[in-house]
């Protein structure tokens, strides 16, 4: 195909150097939202802000860009693309510039975010951090907020892997012994209750400088986890969470009945197929190669998280201090 401009001048437009691929395109723009959240003059609730909008969109990204590329590889593709690239060679590079972003983005939220907001007595505790009386308030609250509605699933023959919900935080637990139907179980999986907040203020009784206390609602979870497995040994507890393929797909005859059709698409969402694993960075290798291979996954599909695996959830966080000082309503 060529184009004319000036006379006697012909532009070959398919020439794979005129075009940027838009994969690449939608990647740098998050990396410009990020250079937000690195820039001191932003306030710093603003910064935090826009370290969520990141995360948000690299989940957005993976569901529907990268899902995309890896139906083209699963279908043996070979096609170029207009920028001469097959889906593989797309998929590789984007892989490398995810992960090191990723990389960024965590080391950004532990290096500058958190000790900056802590100066500005807005605190966000570890287990390490926890007072005695905390200790006290979270046994409490595991018992009459989460025990109740929390369901543990042992891993064996006869309890495949579950399919988890998209984007959910779960934990993969590292097992020994027998449990109470004298099954010897090596992994179970728990998924934490959507219903609860990740981030969980503390009671104003609690805070000793008077500032914003939040505890991790994963932290509370696996400091108590061994009253789910009662008799059995933990060796580890860690939390991970699955993106999953969310593209909308209709069917060229469903198009008489969009709303149905639009209808089941987005139930089916939540349980498409799998095409990034997040996951702390404490966890072993042998259990990360346990979770990869339950769903298809090679290890470039492996995000290690070094801090929660879900940094979107501090939205709410945000949202629940009230500080003139830093411009926010």
């Amino acid at each position: 195909m060529y184009a004319f401009g000036e006379p006697g001048l012909s532009i070959n437009l398919d020439n794979p150097e005129y075009y940027i691929n838009r994969e690449f395109t939608a990647l740098a723009f998050n990396e410009r939202v990020l250079q937000l959240a690195k820039d001191e003059r932003v306030p710093l609730l603003e910064r935090m802000r826009f370290l969520c909008i990141c995360s948000g969109n690299l989940d957005e990204f993976f569901e529907i860009r990268v899902a995309g590329l890896k139906e083209k590889i699963a279908l043996s593709s070979r096609k170029l693309n207009i920028d001469g690239l097959r889906p593989d060679e797309i998929f590789t590079q984007l892989s490398k510039k995810v992960h090191l972003l990723t990389d960024e983005l965590y080391d950004i939220f532990n290096k500058e975010l958190l000790p900056g907001m802590k100066k500005e007595n807005i605190h966000f505790l570890n287990t390490d951090d926890w007072t005695e009386d905390i200790h006290l308030w979270a046994k409490h609250y595991f018992k009459n907020e989460i025990l109740p509605i929390v369901s543990p699933i042992a891993l064996d023959l006869a309890h495949p892997f579950p399919r988890l919900f998209n984007k959910s935080l779960n934990f993969i637990i590292s097992l020994r012994g027998k449990d109470a139907f004298d099954r010897n179980i090596d992994y179970a999986v728990v998924h934490a209750p959507r219903s609860l907040p990740r981030m969980i203020p503390l009671p104003s009784e609690l805070c000793t400088t008077g500032g914003n206390y939040f505890v991790y609602l994963a932290s509370i979870i696996q400091t108590h986890i061994h009253s789910l497995f009662p008799g059995m040994e933990i060796n580890g507890c860690y939390p991970f969470r699955l993106t999953r393929n969310s593209d909308l797909f209709l069917r060229e005859e469903e198009i008489e009945d969009l709303a149905v059709a639009v209808q089941r698409e987005l139930f089916s969402r939540h349980y498409g197929h799998v095409v990034r694993l997040e996951v702390d960075k404490q966890c072993p290798a042998n259990i990360v190669d346990f979770l990869l291979q339950k769903h298809h996954l090679h290890h470039e599909d492996t995000y290690h998280c070094d801090g929660p695996v879900n940094l979107q959830r501090y939205y709410s966080a945000i949202n629940s201090i009230r500080s003139g000082k830093y411009g926010l309503h």
